[in-house]
């Protein structure tokens, strides 16, 4: 009788129990309550969203919505949004400009000498360096070796900044040639405005010839040796296939109303060493030319053509009157 009074009271006990946890899941604490049941799917959802949400598809640790390179797993920002990484983009704040290959702060877009970092701007744009173009401004020009303002492609003198014109061609700057228009005459040293050469009186500026050589009419006669005008162009070439093979070739036009035979030298030179020459000789009526031509066999590589070239002379007769002369003998 005891036995069947302690079961049915262990029973009662559990049935009391059960009934409390049933009624107090009403705080949606368990998943047997409806409730609970479609709160929990919502908040499954939420997960989920979420989840799809943030993406990262190169699992790089960036999502796809803050990586500028969702499919690169070694970059994730370009700052700029030029396209380039901020990892490889050398301007990362400056879209415009991304590469500097020379590492010297001047983006390759706007460097002249992009992989030389001691340069970066050709103002003139002919290829020299602004820091080493002594004319930044004009492309025709870059160097000006004696510092004179001269170019030395304009410069008859560049390595002598006292002087830079030579307009006859005679060796003799205009500065210090008595007679720049005239390669035949440079000095007068007495100024009396007769060369040297021609001046018998070469330090006497009162008298110039003798007057010995009146030849009866009132006049003396002085003679000047001339040289016959001419034009000459000379260039050359390398015809070899195999083996050098120089030609050397000067063509010499006679624009003088006097004839003559014209000699010609010419050479080739191997760093700065003459490793072959030849004179030739041809007569050369007025307004005739001649093309001499220099064919030099070589074993090895010329570094240049050069020739020379010896005009025939005539006796010019210049005629000065006797009035001048003073009872001396001279004029």
């Amino acid at each position: 009788m005891q036995s069947k009074i302690f079961v049915t009271i262990e029973v009662l006990v559990l049935i009391f129990f059960s009934g409390c946890l049933a009624d107090a899941d009403s705080d949606k604490d368990t998943p047997t309550n409806n409730e609970d049941t479609v709160i929990n799917e919502e908040e499954q959802d939420a997960v989920i969203n979420k989840e799809e949400r943030y993406v990262d598809s190169d699992g790089d640790g960036y999502a796809d919505e803050v990586d500028a390179f969702p499919n690169d797993r070694k970059y994730h920002l370009d700052s700029d949004g030029d396209g380039y990484a901020d990892e490889v983009d050398t301007f990362p704040n400056d879209k415009k400009y991304h590469l500097d290959s020379d590492g010297d702060g001047y983006a390759d877009e706007v460097d002249a000498f992009p992989n030389d970092k001691k340069y970066h701007l050709d103002s003139d744009d002919d290829g020299y360096a602004d820091e080493i173009d002594d004319f930044p401004k004009d492309g025709r020009y870059h160097l000006d070796s004696d510092g004179d303002g001269y170019a030395d492609e304009v410069d008859a003198f560049p390595n002598n900044k006292k002087y830079h014109l030579d307009s006859d061609g005679d060796g003799y700057a205009d500065e210090i040639d008595d007679f720049p228009k005239d390669g035949r005459y440079h000095s007068d040293y007495d100024k009396d405005g007769y060369a040297d050469e021609v001046d018998s009186f070469k330090s006497d500026p009162k008298y110039h010839a003798i007057c010995s050589k009146c030849d009866g009419t009132g006049s003396i006669i002085v003679e000047n040796i001339c040289d016959v005008m001419y034009t000459k162009e000379g260039h050359w070439k390398n015809e070899g296939i195999f083996d050098p093979d120089y030609f050397g070739y000067v063509d010499i036009t006679n624009i003088d109303s006097h004839e003559g035979t014209f000699t010609v030298k010419g050479w080739f030179e191997d760093n700065g060493v003459n490793m072959w020459e030849e004179t030739k000789q041809y007569y050369i009526a007025p307004g005739g030319s001649h093309r001499f031509t220099f064919h030099y066999d070589a074993s090895e590589e010329m570094d240049s053509f050069n020739w020379s070239v010896y005009p025939p002379t005539y006796i010019e007769n210049i005629k000065n009157s006797c009035t001048e002369c003073d009872g001396t003998g001279k004029i």
